[in-house]
């Protein structure tokens, strides 16, 4: 997905997405193709890992 389109998804001004996703493609998270950002394998992980880890903390009755 382009920068642009998940600077309006994730409600963030282009800059300071910017500086996440450098972040984010250092540690491998997403990688920067001609099409736009890709997330990879470790990506995904990540998601899921942080998926379960917010089910855990809404069942002990924290609200996100």
């Amino acid at each position: 997905m382009p920068a642009t389109r998940i600077t309006l998804y994730a409600n963030l001004p282009y800059d300071r997405l910017k500086v996440i996703l450098s972040s984010l493609e250092a540690n491998g998270l997403v990688t920067n193709t001609k099409e736009g950002y890709e997330i990879t394998e470790k990506g995904l992980e990540a998601l899921d890992t942080l998926r379960r880890s917010r089910k855990l903390l809404e069942s002990l009755g924290f609200k996100l």
